[in-house]
């Protein structure tokens, strides 16, 4: 299915929808509006959402044919009074501003000109254990503690260069936590944070049997309640031919656990994006991710990039539950086999996560849009599947959620610009709506975006809602923090209506 949206003169859209395969992802980006625009041209770009490819108007025109596009309408390249705004301004183009309290005020209140410094290492007081948030105290039935420190949600993200990511340094690990065995004899105690044991393949081992999922102290959430894969996100065969220097990978199904000759994907705590996937594709186009298990049994690290197994996002973006029950929102295994598997859980506000401390929001892994190009090279955002309220992880989380999930929802970082980009957008495999809305609040630049009594609106300040049947996409300044609110209420403030 095909989407068209507007790159600005500055911008280039940086929720764009992930590559999958099995269904078909929409990330609706729009032109990011600038205070006093003088508007210019009108640009229109085909992006095909399946690969996100950019795609030509003849192809376009079949598609349509086909009824496999959908066109979201056309926008237009703006300038400001003062000139365009540049690619290379070191600047927002709005002072960036912590949040308001979000539905309060439609607009946040501004910061003053020196933001507070960033934390640039997580201290093992402030950084959550790496289970997602719980729904234990909710009601609802989760075997796992969730908890997720709210220590994270003011942080100022740091700058992430454009080019291609740096080796991922020990401060931006999850802290570290030692396991123990059963007898408590600390001379058993594991660290996998010094750099890991090579195969004399070449290739580096992360030092545990294939039949041992990873600790907790590499920030990875074990999936117990995955009947096919648990406690592993995706177990996708690529035979023991497989090597780092392959053109390409001829997958042969699926594995019945972590075995010889299958890469074993995982999950890690909210926040926090996986690290491991090989350098090559599938050679139908498939995307392939997680650990290598070697014919030893042992499993091995494939991405030379990355020397840890979680990354914390470059973006500031968390959810937060305005209502009583808990709400299960499900990010797709990806690169992997794409299942809705790994769960960031929203306690309802002012409940108390099982670690006793009271949540504010659950962090939403938002990675720079070149994090990982897929497959026929399109950039990538993290895409979650929202649930009614009241669903454990058990039966939102899991690969069915994408037939039962009324919507969608996708962050990313534009890696040219550091402006995150979040998207409100319908799952079209359901008719099904939700029973409550979602608003999309913080450092909102240009037009609002929200989900209101089961339709899509965007506001661009004036008192007016304009309904978006196709969804839409918000643009927080660099810099700056984003948040979906799941609410009852309807309304934003005071002379806002649908």
């Amino acid at each position: 299915m095909l989407i068209n949206y507007t790159l600005s003169a500055t911008l280039v859209v940086g929720v764009t929808a992930l590559g999958h395969n099995h269904h078909r992802h929409r990330h609706h980006a729009r032109a990011v509006d600038v205070p006093e625009p003088e508007v210019k041209s009108t640009v229109t770009v085909f992006i095909n959402s399946t690969t996100g490819e950019e795609v030509s108007d003849e192809k376009a025109k079949e598609c349509l044919r086909l009824n496999e596009c959908v066109k979201v309408g056309e926008h237009t390249e703006i300038t400001t009074m003062s000139g365009t705004v540049s690619r290379q301004s070191s600047e927002p183009q709005l002072p960036y501003q912590f949040e308001a309290s979000p539905l309060e005020d439609s607009l946040p209140e501004p910061l003053s000109s020196s933001p507070p410094p960033s934390t640039s290492s997580p201290s093992n007081s402030a950084l959550p254990p790496p289970p997602v948030q719980a729904a234990m105290n909710s009601g609802v039935s989760d075997d796992i503690s969730d908890d997720t420190s709210d220590d994270t949600s003011n942080d100022i993200p740091k700058d992430v260069s454009k080019d291609q990511p740096t080796k991922h340094r020990l401060e931006d690990v999850p802290a570290k936590h030692t396991s123990k065995d059963a007898s408590d004899d600390t001379s058993n105690a594991i660290s996998h944070t010094a750099p890991p044991a090579v195969h004399k393949n070449g290739r580096p081992l992360l030092g545990l049997k294939c039949s041992e999922f990873p600790s907790p102290e590499h920030g990875t959430v074990p999936l117990t309640w995955l009947e096919k894969t648990g406690p592993w996100s995706s177990l996708q065969n690529v035979t023991l031919n497989w090597n780092a220097n392959m053109k390409k990978i001829d997958l042969v199904g699926s594995c019945s656990s972590c075995l010889p000759g299958c890469m074993c994907g995982y999950a890690c705590q909210p926040g926090w994006g996986e690290t491991q996937w090989p350098p090559t594709y599938g050679s139908k186009g498939e995307s392939i991710g997680g650990l290598f298990c070697n014919k030893d049994g042992m499993l091995e690290m494939t991405n030379p990039r990355y020397d840890t197994l979680c990354s914390k996002g470059a973006g500031n973006v968390k959810i937060q539950n305005r209502m009583s029950l808990v709400v299960s929102t499900c990010r797709t295994a990806y690169p992997g086999d794409e299942a809705m598997v790994i769960p960031a859980i929203a306690e309802p506000q002012g409940g108390m996560a099982s670690s006793g401390a009271r949540h504010d929001g659950t962090p939403v892994w938002t990675p720079l849009n070149t994090y990982y190009i897929s497959p026929q090279g399109g950039r990538t955002s993290s895409h979650w599947y929202v649930n009614n309220p009241g669903i454990g992880r058990e039966k939102a989380c899991v690969w069915e959620s994408d037939e039962t999930s009324p919507i969608v929802i996708g962050a990313g970082v534009d890696a040219d610009t550091h402006i995150t980009f979040l998207s409100i957008a319908p799952n079209k495999k359901t008719q099904q709506k939700l029973n409550f809305n979602v608003f999309i609040t913080g450092n909102v630049i240009g037009k609002k975006c929200m989900y209101i009594g089961g339709e899509f609106y965007e506001s661009n300040g004036d008192g007016q809602l304009s309904p978006c049947p196709d969804g839409c996409t918000a643009a927080i300044a660099k810099g700056g923090s984003g948040t979906f609110v799941y609410t009852l209420e309807k309304k934003l403030s005071e002379g806002l209506r649908p």
